[in-house]
């Protein structure tokens, strides 16, 4: 899956994890992530954007992307310029298509409440 699909990957990366999110370089890169529970790939973020920011890498290929809090949090942070998302279980791979399919689902993803 491609994230970089115009403003629709801006728009995800700014609104799902709830609030307001700057594309300022910071030391710390916040996670952004479209489920409510991050996967056991969050640990890896500040050793990815370390890395990243060391070796500039254009695009990012994330596999067993999950949902996508390396990447997407990268991309948002502006460490890499293009996130290929790449998931095996169709249904985190669904939703992260239907989120770039219609950028106005991740707000309404993120405003839900159960």
């Amino acid at each position: 899956m491609d994230t970089n699909k115009g403003s629709g990957t801006d728009v995800m990366a700014n609104s799902v994890a709830g609030k307001s999110l700057s594309r300022t370089r910071s030391s710390n890169v916040l996670p952004v992530h479209v489920f409510p529970y991050p996967g056991s790939k969050r640990w890896l973020l500040p050793r990815a954007a370390k890395f990243f920011r060391a070796h500039q890498c254009q695009t990012l290929i994330e596999p067993f992307a999950g949902s996508g809090v390396v990447g997407l949090s990268l991309l948002n942070a502006g460490i890499i310029k293009k996130l290929v998302l790449v998931e095996k279980y169709h249904k985190t791979a669904s939703v992260l298509q239907a989120m770039l399919d219609d950028p106005g689902l991740a707000d309404r993803y993120a405003a839900f409440e159960c």
